[in-house]
């Protein structure tokens, strides 16, 4: 006989005591700069009810001392160097002065402005914990959020680094079964191969921090709470422009309907189109070369960078028009229709993680990708402009709805484990 699952007063009791024993984690200081900020508040819609334990950014103090100790530790090695060696290297004190000053010029120019930059930065990342999820977000120049539900957490990693623990500090990573994870496109590439997304980066009392992770994913797997069901509506008379490749059933209904916008096409070819010179001069090691080619060969290097600029300004009309994106209650479709035909069925049972990115000129234009992490998808690189939602106007919104219908589905609305297990497409097709 299955355990009953908890009603909402006893789930609620079990949160309220997570949220006392660890109400020293929190950081108010951090939560009113926080909700004070409109682009957060725009960006992080919580649910009704939704209970706050923890919202807070990579500790300054940390950012500052890891970026700062390899300057001291350089500029003692060459103040030792120079003391040591300047009667053998000058002829006079003046010259010695002036390739000591020089060199502490560039010293402070190759360190200080990315010491500036980490301390901006380290402002920008947000790590949420709630009754409900957890959100990894940041947000200087580029724009993403990350989503992880509880149920799809497969491991809690703690790293802590040397240098992190004179600190208390470390790193919580949070792995889904879509190889979200520690490593970038799942290489094994270490430490230093983390994704700042993955999960809390260079935060206080990590070992802590995972522990009230596993108190609330308890509450969820041993004492069987479920949250509560979003509420969401189909869509009226939707137009599809490829109904012949989505086959929306009959019985099937259609909740959003997403193009790619042209803007989105227009600057990723662009860019793509002119990183093909930059990645061949970076490649020639021999600078001669390069400057006995003659001026004529940059000109038609000219002449074609530009005619394939134009190119694709003509035809990026034709390849945002060959994308598309559907939500139903039981899948999510995306179509790629530019010379060759590319589709994928997302079935909603199978999603693990939810995230979306925005580049710099993303935001500019108002446009963005909406991520869609399942079990085995993510590293088939032939299918790559099938791996996310892409070109999305309004893309912090339209994440919400996404996401809203997902859980809709997973939590218990429009799904059950056993349908999944002798139909794991349920499509009915």
């Amino acid at each position: 006989m299955s355990p009953q699952p908890l009603d909402n007063a006893e789930k609620n009791k079990l949160f309220d005591n997570i949220m006392r024993e660890n109400s020293d984690l929190r950081n108010p200081s951090a939560e009113k700069s926080f909700f004070s900020n409109e682009t957060f508040r725009n960006e992080i819609k919580f649910e009704p009810g939704e209970k706050l334990f923890y919202l807070n950014y990579q500790n300054l103090l940390i950012v500052i001392s890891i970026s700062v100790l390899p300057l001291i530790l350089i500029i003692v090695l060459f103040l030792f160097g120079y003391f040591k060696l300047k009667n053998n290297l000058f002829e006079s004190n003046s010259t010695g002065l002036i390739v000591l000053l020089i060199t502490a010029f560039i010293i402070l120019i190759a360190y200080g402005i990315p010491i500036i930059f980490r301390t901006i930065q380290s402002k920008s990342y947000r790590y949420i914990i709630t009754d409900r999820r957890i959100i990894i977000g940041y947000t200087f120049l580029q724009r993403w959020t990350r989503i992880v539900e509880y149920s799809n957490i497969v491991d809690v990693v703690v790293h802590q680094p040397f240098f992190l623990r004179l600190f208390r500090s470390g790193n919580v990573l949070l792995i889904t079964a879509s190889n979200e994870g520690p490593y970038i496109r799942g290489s094994a590439a270490g430490t230093k191969g983390m994704m700042n997304n993955q999960g809390f980066m260079k935060i206080k009392y990590p070992f802590r921090i995972k522990r009230m992770i596993r108190q609330i994913m308890h509450v969820y797997t041993e004492k069987h709470a479920s949250p509560p069901p979003l509420l969401t509506s189909p869509l009226q008379n939707p137009v599809i422009k490829h109904p012949d490749e989505l086959r929306i059933m009959k019985n099937e209904h259609l909740f959003k309907i997403y193009e790619k916008k042209r803007s989105s096409s227009l600057i990723k070819g662009i860019f793509a189109w002119l990183t093909i010179p930059l990645y061949v001069i970076l490649n020639i090691k021999d600078l001669g070369i390069i400057l006995k080619i003659g001026s004529t060969f940059f000109q038609w290097i000219g002449i074609i960078l530009l005619s394939g600029i134009i190119l694709i300004i003509i035809f990026s009309k034709y390849h945002a028009k060959g994308f598309e994106f559907a939500v139903t209650d039981r899948r999510i479709i995306m179509m790629k229709k530019f010379l060759d035909i590319s589709i994928r069925d997302v079935i909603m049972g199978k999603i693990t993680d939810v995230s979306i990115f925005q580049m710099a000129a993303g935001r500019v234009a108002n446009f963005g990708l909406v991520f869609i992490g399942t079990k085995g998808f993510e590293r088939m690189v032939r299918f790559r402009d099938l791996y996310h939602i892409q070109g999305v106007a309004d893309v912090v919104k339209e994440k919400e709805d996404i996401r809203n219908m997902v859980l809709h589905f997973q939590r218990g609305q429009l799904y059950s484990p056993e349908l999944e297990l002798y139909d794991p497409e349920f499509l009915n097709l």
